[in-house]
C-alpha cells in the first residue's frame, strides 16, 4: 500500500465525515459512490468532517497535527491534486455546477499510474486549528484538480473498496480513545433525610360576605286528616220557662 504526503499520527483521534460531493456534478453527485477530480477543466471533491467526537476539553493550541486521507479508486492522466478550506456552506443535494469557493491552499499532492489503489495522505493542521476555534467556519475541505490530472476518489456511498476520506486529529497529551469501560456496581442507597419542622398555622381569614337569599322552594304536599277530638264538658242547665196557655175544654163524657 502506497502513502503519499505525510503519514497520520498513530494516536489521532477521528473526525466524523458527514457529507462529501464534487464539481461540476449533478444533483446525484452526493450520493454518488465515487468523487472526481479533473484538472482540465478545474473539477473538485468536497468532505466535511464533524468535529464533535473529538475531546471536549481540548482547543486550539493543544492541535499537534491532522491529517486527511483519501483512497485513489480511478486514474486517468497525471498531474496533480491540491487542498483548501471552503469558504462557502454547502450541501450534498445541492447541484455544484461550478466549484465553491476556498482559502488558501494547505498544500498540493503529485498523482499518478501508481497512486491507484493507494492512499493519498496530506496535512489540515491550520484548518482545523481554525475550525476548533471558530466552529462555525468549518465548511469542510476541497480537493480540487490541477494540470492534466483525472482522477476518482471513494466516497461514504462507496461500494467498491469502501474508503472514505477520514480526517486524523491528534492533540499534545491526548492519547486514542480507549473502549468504554464495563457498568460499575450500583451504589448502596443513602441514608433517608430527617424529616422537618411542622411549619407555623397560618392565621384565619376575614368571614367572606353573606350569600344571596336562595328562591322560596315549592309548597308541600297536603297533610292527612287529624284524629278525632275528645267530647267537650256538658254546658250548664238553662232558665225555667214562662207557664203555658189552658188547653181547652174537653167533650162530656157518656151518662151512667
Amino acid at each position: 500500500m502506497l502513502l503519499l504526503g505525510l503519514a497520520s499520527p498513530a494516536s489521532a483521534q477521528l473526525g466524523t465525515l458527514t457529507a462529501d460531493s464534487y464539481a461540476p456534478g449533478k444533483s446525484s453527485a452526493g450520493t454518488a459512490g465515487e468523487l472526481v477530480i479533473t484538472g482540465t477543466p478545474t473539477g473538485a471533491a468536497y468532505v466535511r468532517f464533524d468535529l464533535s467526537s473529538l475531546p471536549a476539553s481540548a482547543g486550539p493550541g493543544d492541535l499537534e497535527k491532522a491529517t486527511m486521507t483519501i483512497y485513489v479508486n480511478y486514474f486517468k492522466a497525471a498531474g496533480s491534486i491540491c487542498v483548501a478550506p471552503i469558504t462557502a456552506n454547502w450541501s450534498e443535494s445541492d447541484a455544484l455546477s461550478t466549484v465553491l469557493p476556498t482559502g488558501p491552499s494547505l498544500g498540493c499532492v503529485s498523482v499518478g499510474s501508481g497512486s491507484v489503489y493507494n492512499f493519498i495522505a496530506i496535512d489540515v493542521t491550520s484548518a482545523v486549528r481554525d475550525w476548533l476555534a471558530n466552529p462555525a467556519s468549518n465548511f469542510g475541505l476541497a480537493v480540487s484538480g490541477a494540470g492534466t490530472v483525472s482522477i476518482k476518489i471513494d466516497s461514504k456511498e462507496s461500494k467498491k473498496a469502501g474508503q472514505p476520506a477520514q480526517l486524523d486529529v491528534a492533540f499534545a497529551g491526548y492519547g486514542p480513545t480507549g473502549a468504554t469501560g464495563p457498568d460499575g456496581l450500583q451504589g448502596l442507597p443513602g441514608p433517608s433525610g430527617a424529616t422537618g419542622l411542622a411549619g407555623p398555622a397560618g392565621a384565619t381569614g376575614s368571614a367572606g360576605a353573606a350569600g344571596a337569599t336562595g328562591l322560596a322552594g315549592p309548597a308541600g304536599a297536603t297533610g292527612s286528616a287529624g284524629a278525632a277530638g275528645a267530647t267537650g264538658l256538658a254546658g250548664p242547665a238553662g232558665a225555667t220557662g214562662s207557664a203555658g196557655a189552658a188547653g181547652a175544654t174537653g167533650l162530656a163524657g157518656p151518662a151512667g
